[in-house]
């Protein structure tokens, strides 16, 4: 008994304890069905795009092939016309529904971008979002990173808000409220089209009479340059080189040919009132202006001749390159290392790109944007070179290419201390 008392009992009650601290016996019967965790968003981007006020371009949408691309797993973020937005472009009801398939899906994929981005993102960025739409065109590719040289060319688009407004490629696209979360993406609903742009720098300056000067003073100039510098290698080597490859024909460069490595920039475009404003009336006026420039003669220490420019190169170099031509040349080239270049009218603001690095490479001058921005009475962007007492540049309008802004420009961009006459 005494061995039952001391060993045998205690066991038993700790048993007893133990069975008695199950849950199993305590846990009250099931009631109602499991609540399921609500994000508030639970629509994918079809089911956003047939609710929203764009039936024409949900008509599209419904006869292309992207909707089912778009079953990935992916984000996008689509941009959807307003029916009177549509319809001024001549894409009614009817003309989608007659449209070929490929033509659909061309214009569904330039309004989708292949990433998600909210009216939410957009508020935490200073300046614009860089969006690559679906639509890619295949004779151009281009520079993407150090590593990848050439992928695929794909139309961009640069998003911002401002005072609750969308703005695409600058200009004020629709109301930023007007956006819907998808579980796939984002819609912005927005009130006009966007043009598709077909040309390059050149080949929109070419076709626009306003920028005869600006081209042609440049093609001139180049003329004259190479005609010194063939004349005096054939003087001191019996040859002519060609074109100084040192003197870049920014037209040329600049241009779209098929198969291109397309680099995305801006310039400002100066109208031919640019230059009378600033006492040229004509081309043969600036290329007199130009014989005052220090000629060029071969310099035996460096095998080649003297890095001479003319005055109108001074300046159009701001138009074209920010002024880096305008720097000494290095093992490097001039300014090396080129940084990213491609803003709208709504980031050419001081607080934004005041001190933006243009070129920085290691072991080099760093180079910073050479302008200072402002705004006149009236909300258009002005612009100066740093420390220049000229009258500001006015941008009068925005033209959007193939590799990116045109800002045209009503007064030639004059360096600081640089005597025009």
């Amino acid at each position: 008994m005494n061995t039952f008392i001391k060993r045998i009992l205690p066991i038993a009650i700790l048993a007893l304890l133990f069975s008695g601290c199950q849950k199993t016996e305590f846990m009250p019967p099931a009631e109602g069905e499991k609540i399921p965790y609500n994000t508030g968003v639970n629509k994918d981007l079809n089911a956003v795009l047939s609710e929203s006020p764009s039936k024409i371009f949900y008509a599209a949408w419904q006869r292309s092939t992207i909707a089912d691309a778009l079953k990935t797993g992916m984000q996008y973020t689509v941009l959807a016309p307003s029916d009177a937005a549509m319809q001024g472009a001549g894409y009614t009801a009817a003309a989608i529904s007659n449209m070929a398939v490929n033509d659909v899906d061309s214009l569904v994929a330039f309004y989708t971008i292949s990433n998600k981005v909210t009216k939410a993102d957009l508020l935490l960025r200073n300046s614009n979002f860089e969006g690559m739409s679906l639509h890619t065109r295949a004779d151009l590719s281009v520079q993407d990173g150090v590593s990848v040289p050439n992928t695929p060319y794909h139309y961009r688009h640069y998003l911002g808000i401002d005072n609750d407004k969308l703005m695409i490629n600058g200009l004020i696209s629709g109301d930023a409220n007007s956006g819907a979360e998808a579980t796939n993406g984002y819609v912005f609903q927005i009130d006009r089209m966007i043009a598709i742009p077909t040309r390059g720098f050149m080949g929109v300056l070419e076709a626009d009479a306003r920028f005869s000067m600006f081209v042609e003073v440049q093609r001139r100039a180049d003329e004259e340059h190479n005609k010194v510098y063939n004349a005096l290698y054939m003087e001191n080597y019996g040859f002519e080189p060609g074109d100084d490859y040192n003197r870049k024909y920014y037209p040329n460069i600049l241009n779209l040919v098929p198969g291109q490595v397309v680099s995305f920039q801006m310039l400002f475009a100066p109208t031919n009132d640019a230059f009378k404003a600033a006492g040229f009336n004509s081309v043969e006026e600036v290329l007199e202006w130009n014989k005052r420039a220090t000629p060029m003669i071969f310099d035996w220490n460096i095998g080649s001749t003297t890095d001479a420019g003319f005055p109108s190169d001074t300046v159009l170099n701001y138009h074209w390159e920010f002024g880096r031509e305008n720097q000494p040349y290095t093992n490097q080239g001039k300014a090396p290392g080129g940084r990213p270049t491609t803003f709208y009218a709504n980031d050419l603001r001081d607080d934004l790109l005041g001190n933006y690095l243009i070129n920085y490479y290691p072991g080099y001058v760093n180079y910073h944007m050479p302008y200072t921005f402002s705004k006149n009475g009236s909300g258009q962007v002005q612009m100066q070179v740093k420390g220049s007492t000229a009258a500001p540049a006015t941008i009068l309008e925005t033209i959007n290419t193939l590799t990116g802004p045109i800002h045209v420009v009503d007064r030639l961009l004059i360096p600081k201390d640089f005597k025009m006459k």
